[in-house]
């Protein structure tokens, strides 16, 4: 969590100097690389996993690549470069709820019952940072 915290602060930096979209861009481009020889070293030979790949895995590396990552990471790059850190990090923890939603709706998941309490945990807490220091400003 340090390293996430830490990459939001430097990318509000950067985001304003060289705009969401171009920091988006160059991260993805100098991640990949590494990515790649990490998975080298974990999980061996890529180029396996790469030719034994169907249709539906390439249209979903296409989906998550080309649209959604772009989308996602350029908006959050956005809200940070125009908003405070602390303002904004409190919301990124309901990502964790929304992917559970979209489990529920589109893969027919059933979490189990602690799920939805340690999601309701969440929701609380986010509640807590939020509307605290929306008072504390007033």
């Amino acid at each position: 969590m340090f390293t996430w915290s830490l990459g939001a602060v430097m990318a509000k930096t950067l985001g304003k100097k060289i705009g969401a979209f171009a920091l988006m861009t160059w991260l993805s481009i100098f991640s990949g690389p590494m990515l790649i020889i990490i998975s080298m070293v974990f999980d061996g030979n890529p180029v396996n996993y790469i030719l034994s790949a169907n249709l539906n895995s390439w249209l979903t590396i296409a989906f998550l690549g080309l649209i959604m990552q772009p989308i996602a990471y350029g908006a959050w790059y956005f809200v940070l470069s125009k908003y405070p850190v602390n303002k904004v990090m409190p919301i990124m923890l309901l990502l964790h709820i929304t992917g559970l939603i979209t489990a529920i709706i589109l893969l027919d998941e059933e979490p189990l019952k602690q799920v939805f309490v340690g999601g309701a945990v969440i929701i609380f807490g986010v509640c807590l940072i939020l509307f605290r220091n929306t008072k504390k400003q007033s």
